[in-house]
């Protein structure tokens, strides 16, 4: 099926394929694609040889200065034995021109951070290592040394296997039931991933394996099966159930071997899009020992049951469609203590030029930050925009969450507010701007002396593209962190601002798929002043690859 978006004064969309407007499965609806017979046989070997220059200077408030300068070498290959299955290996792999990614707010961030995947060797064969539940998360492989992939695709089985050296240096996440730990991933060791999925008659099953084998042979483990369903175009049913072992215990805040545990993690959801309503609900049950070292799991030890619940109307009042809904969730850990609870409930309004509008009240939510800490109740105004306004002004997405805000480092509830702003926009037709602000806000309710100000916190960045040609582009990147605090709001001590940014400039020549040219800077700036500690960063790289066809 071919598939466009034509977004004008109303969203058009084209594609070969008859689309019911309320289907779940565009899938399900693909035309067979006839007359490829007799095609020849396709054998074909690629090598990549990379070699980046680097060189990184370091200087400390104190006025220390350290520099380094390295070679580093690389080597890329990809061979199609057949043509349904590519295997890509990777020697020693470089990603200096890879994007930055765009920074989050965690000052009073209960989980984990996600971040996509970007780098160029993990994107292949991405969509199949995707799963209901977050078993495989290719960022956690920090530093890879090598790595080798195989993936295979053809009418009825999609599977790919991947298996590298990471050499550490980044965090390792420990879920539990009321937040996130960390312990440092100062080790080496061999991260595994493979999965399947056999698609037939409407049903897709799938499974999956993955294992993070440490120096000293500790390890954690996780496999388990997963079911898709598609009883009709308009209903989808899912299911999945992992089991994980582990060895790799954190024992004095690093990662070692130490006694089994087990734990599992299972996922039931279903999912139907009428033309009236849309209804989805799912339950979760994460157990407390359940770890996955090779996905992104930053909770366990919950019980959820969420639900979404839709109801449309359309060419209603002006608007192309009206629909009110409810959000509820319900979660509690295994013993049956409440850890959040939510009643949202909304209206959206979608209007043309792609635009929709949100308006919801969240009425008696509760959240518990803290095990023994009780709940706390927070209740917001929310509203939110996206649109397509202009054939120069591709994307304008802002949300607005006005009312309580948990501080969760605090285990309390203040008053304040969460405001986001996207704009991406094409102000030439060589262009492309992006610029993200997210800005965050708690005040205390008690009367206090001094400031009533807990956190602020602001992250933003502009990305701005420059398409000299079609092989040759600039890439400028501009990203700022800053935090204030009022420490005597504090429980334990706290710096009163911390900030940082951050300049990224990248060149890149690309004359073909794998070769290329990169020539880029990065300046970092970051300060602290409460506690005294500033820094700077600069690193220069150069980066040339040649694909050469061995076969």
């Amino acid at each position: 099926m071919v598939f466009r978006n034509y977004p004008r004064d109303q969203l058009y969309r084209m594609s070969t394929s008859k689309l019911a407007k309320d289907s779940a499965c565009f899938i399900c609806l693909n035309e067979p694609l006839t007359g490829l017979a007799d095609l020849p046989a396709t054998r074909h070997l690629a090598l990549t040889p990379n070699a980046t220059v680097r060189s990184v200077s370091r200087r400390s408030a104190d006025g220390a200065r350290e520099s380094e300068t390295d070679i580093v070498p690389s080597l890329d290959l990809k061979w199609r034995p057949r043509p349904d299955v590519i295997v890509d290996a990777t020697l020693n792999p470089d990603f200096s021109q890879v994007e930055l990614d765009t920074p989050q707010l965690s000052g009073n961030a209960q989980f984990a951070l996600f971040f996509p995947e970007k780098r160029p060797f993990f994107l292949e064969g991405a969509d199949i290592l995707e799963a209901p539940l977050r078993a495989i998360y290719t960022r956690s492989v920090t530093d890879p040394a090598w790595g080798v992939r195989a993936t295979q695709r053809s009418e009825r089985f999609d599977g790919t296997v991947l298996v590298t050296r990471d050499d550490g240096g980044g965090l390792v996440l420990l879920p539990n039931t009321y937040g996130t730990g960390f312990a440092l991933q100062d080790f080496k060791s061999v991260a595994s991933f493979a999965r399947a999925r056999l698609q037939a008659h409407g049903f897709t099953l799938g499974g999956l394996v993955t294992d993070r084998t440490l120096e000293g042979g500790a390890y954690n483990r996780v496999a388990g099966p997963d079911i898709v369903w598609f009883p009709s175009t308009e209903h989808r049913l899912r299911a999945q159930l992992l089991g994980s072992w582990t060895t790799a215990q954190p024992i004095d805040g690093r990662i070692r071997r130490g006694e089994l545990g087990t734990g599992h993690a299972a996922l039931i959801d279903w999912s139907f899009r009428g033309r009236e309503w849309d209804q989805y609900l799912n339950f979760e049950d994460v157990g407390r020992e359940f770890r996955a070292d090779n996905g992104f799991v930053g909770q366990n030890g919950y019980r959820r049951v969420y639900s979404e619940t839709v109801r449309k109307f359309r060419d209603l009042w002006g608007f192309n469609e009206v629909a009110g809904y409810l959000f509820a969730e319900y979660k509690t850990d295994p013993d049956g203590r409440v850890q959040y609870q939510q009643n949202n409930v909304g209206l959206r309004w979608q209007l043309p030029r792609a635009t929709t509008v949100w308006t919801e009240l969240r009425m008696n939510n509760l959240v518990a930050v803290r095990e023994g800490g009780g709940l706390r109740k927070r209740e917001q105004a929310y509203l939110a925009i996206e649109s397509n306004p202009f054939a120069w002004w591709a994307k304008l997405f802002s949300e607005l969450a006005y009312g309580d805000r948990v501080d969760v480092a605090n285990n309390r509830v203040g008053r304040g507010a969460f405001f986001s702003f996207q704009a991406s926009l094409r102000p030439h037709a060589r262009a492309e701007v992006e610029y993200r602000i997210d800005n965050d806000t708690i005040d205390s309710l008690e009367r206090v002396e001094g400031s009533k100000r807990i956190i602020t916190q602001r992250a933003q960045q502009l990305l701005a593209i420059w398409h000299f040609s079609a092989r040759d582009s600039l890439r400028t990147i501009w990203q700022d962190s800053s935090s204030k605090r009022a420490p005597s709001l504090w429980e334990f001590p706290v710096s009163s601002r911390e900030d940082s940014s951050t300049i990224s400039v990248v060149y890149g020549h690309r004359r073909g798929i794998g070769s290329s040219l990169y020539v880029g800077a990065t300046f970092g700036r970051g300060r602290d002043p409460g506690a005294g500690s500033r820094s700077y960063q600069a690193e220069f790289f150069v980066k040339g690859s040649w694909t050469f066809d061995v076969l």
